[in-house]
């Protein structure tokens, strides 16, 4: 016989002898059940039944009579039929049935495998249907069973943590170990194995055997946007552009949360007007609560804020997420299924140029047993059949294709991500003006006339660049007579949201004229303006806020000044701009305060060198991590 003859015998087998036993147990729970009943019958019997006149003579009680009730009586005990056909079943069950395991045993079909798959929120229907119609496949065909548990992680940060740490104890309480990772995209992927690499683990061993499935990046609008709605596309420098302007709420699941929302920052960064560090700030600081765990979390949050804003409003995220959304689909526990009202349906625009892409990899992880390997890649192969294609239409996929994969613009997922850490906290600035009478002279190249009114216009168009979330405050010092040589004109916690902010700093900063006083200590002023910048964080809560210092002086050292290093030493950056030739020269209290804070000094000489020195600082605040190094 063949072995899944001998398959199907071991399955009746088992149905046989679990019925037997079911039997056997019914044989003892009516035998018991029907002395239960005689015996209340007797007792009913005697209080309630009249005797019969020989039973008065007698003083017999008829349900006591053994002769009447015909308990009693000697017979000769027999085995009923029942109980020989559970016998002679049971006695075949075994003849059969252990050869059957037996063999089943020796061809390598026992113990029955299971596949532990880790997948994403989106994917989870998608993948649990088709684990039930695989294991339903090899029992039809007669080929091993296999048992398939899924399982979600809420977040592609929490499934990238916890296996490049190796799934610990506290994972295992949730989730079994995987076999199988289905990230959304290879952005996920690539992640995780710079994390494996950085913490040096070797069972995290990925091999990746292609796409099972396909998404693409849209943006998605309201109806009740008509300007949008009328519209089949959209290029991604307008999107960035008005984002950036605060023309456009954008919404996007966080980069570390969602592959969707790194291919989605990816691609805003990549367009950004002119890429720098301050509109990517910009880009952050306007988006429409950033910071969503992943896609369905993002979208329940729109199905809770509707209607929407008066001011346009779009999501960024794929079109399987958004077709989920327009189907009212349950998308988390406090986002049950329901019917989605037309007014709340989104329209999707797709991206003019090349689409974005997340191509859904079937990933395999560690070393596994023969069988198990055997089934995952069972199980690939399965995924990507002509029989899997009406179930990946069904729940919003397109099947994967040749040029799957997310674009990653220049510098990599890393990179971008170490932008948007920075990009996406509020900053804190103090800028801290020199006014002594050191400013008095021109900047070279500059059509102002003098150092100060150069520094106060290039200090407007760096506040100007700043997003909603941020704060300023305006400082000038000098060698004043008494105890404090700087004087506080925008107290530090002024918001740029603030639609007043920009006239009154403008005000303030074309009133300033350079002062007869002479230089203060710079260590002195910084000292002032970082406990200024610690007490109003405690008042405002900013814990996650870039805290910075923007000193801008004359340059010009004090012969007798001997540098030193700042008491205590302190965390908060602080960058100078020196507006002369050696304010930065080694030895000098100005590169010493940038060295001791991490924070950067830069000559500037002309007005060129002003420019750049700007640009450096918002590449140091939000473009990247701050350097010790100066210019």
């Amino acid at each position: 016989m063949t072995p899944a003859v001998f398959e199907r015998l071991a399955d009746i087998t088992s149905l046989i002898i679990v019925a037997t036993i079911s039997t056997e147990e019914l044989d003892t729970r009516i035998a018991s059940d029907r002395e239960k009943v005689e015996r209340i019958v007797g007792r009913t019997r005697r209080v309630t039944l009249p005797p019969h006149d020989e039973d008065r003579a007698g003083g017999h009680d008829l349900a006591a009579d053994p002769a009447r009730t015909g308990r009693g009586r000697h017979e000769r005990p027999r085995l009923s039929r029942r109980r020989t056909v559970t016998l002679f079943v049971l006695a075949v069950a075994i003849l059969v049935g252990v050869p059957v395991v037996i063999f089943w045993r020796s061809s390598g079909c026992f113990p029955v495998v299971q596949l532990n798959v880790l997948t994403t929120p989106e994917k989870q229907a998608l993948v649990e249907d088709r684990a039930r119609a695989f294991e339903r496949e090899l029992m039809k065909t007669g080929q091993c069973a296999v048992t398939i548990q899924v399982s979600t992680a809420r977040s592609a940060h929490t499934a990238i943590d916890l296996l490049s740490n190796g799934w610990g104890d506290e994972a295992l309480l949730t989730a079994p170990r995987p076999h199988v990772w289905l990230p959304g995209s290879a952005l996920d992927l690539e992640q995780a194995k710079r994390l494996t690499e950085q913490r040096d683990l070797l069972e995290f061993t990925p091999e990746s055997l292609g796409s099972i499935a396909r998404s693409r990046l849209v943006l998605a609008v309201p109806p009740s946007y008509q300007e949008w709605t009328g519209r089949s596309s959209f290029t991604w420098p307008e999107v960035s552009n008005a984002v950036a302007r605060g023309e456009l709420l954008l919404a996007r699941s966080g980069p570390r949360s969602s592959s969707s929302g790194l291919a989605a920052t990816m691609a805003l960064y990549r367009h950004a007007p002119g890429g720098t560090g301050d509109v990517h700030h910009r880009i952050e600081q306007n988006l429409e609560s950033p910071d969503h765990e992943g896609s369905y979390d993002l979208m329940c949050a729109v199905r809770h804020s509707f209607p929407p804003p008066a001011q346009p409003f779009a999501v960024l995220t794929t079109d399987k997420v958004v077709e989920d959304y327009n189907a009212g689909r349950p998308l988390r526990a406090d986002c049950p299924k329901r019917t989605t009202p037309e007014g709340e349906r989104l329209h999707m625009l797709v991206p003019a140029e090349q689409p974005v892409l997340l191509d859904h990899p079937y990933v395999l992880i560690g070393a596994l047993t023969p069988r198990r390997d055997e089934a995952a890649r069972a199980l690939h192969t399965y995924l990507r059949s002509p029989a899997s294609e009406s179930a990946l239409k069904k729940h919003h996929f397109a099947p994967p294709g040749k040029d799957d994969g997310a674009g990653t613009p220049p510098g990599g997922v890393e990179e971008v991500l170490g932008i948007w850490e920075r990009a996406r906290k509020p900053t804190r600035l103090l800028v801290a003006l020199d006014v002594s009478g050191d400013m008095r002279d021109g900047l070279r190249g500059s059509p102002m006339n003098n150092r100060l009114a150069a520094a106060a216009a290039e200090v407007y168009t760096a506040v100007g660049g700043m997003g909603p979330r941020d704060q300023v405050g305006l400082w000038t010092f000098a060698d004043r007579p008494g105890d404090i040589d700087h004087e506080e004109l925008m107290e530090i916690g002024e918001t740029t949201k603030d639609e007043t902010l920009p006239a009154r700093l403008q005000e303030r900063l074309n009133a300033l004229k350079p002062e007869s006083h002479p230089g203060a200590d710079p260590r002195d002023v910084v000292h002032d303006a970082i406990d200024r910048l610690r007490e109003t964080s405690d008042d405002e809560g900013e814990d996650e806020a870039i805290d910075a210092v923007l000193l801008i002086t004359s340059g010009d050292e004090s012969p007798d000044r001997i540098p030193a290093d700042l008491r205590p030493p302190v965390s908060t950056p602080v960058f100078v701009v020196a507006l002369g030739l050696n304010g930065c020269a080694e030895r000098t209290s100005l590169r010493r305060i940038a060295e001791q804070t991490r924070g950067q000094c830069y000559d500037v000489p002309g007005a060129e060198a002003m420019e750049r020195a700007f640009d450096g600082l918002a590449v140091s605040l939000w473009g990247g991590g701050t350097s010790g190094e100066t210019s």
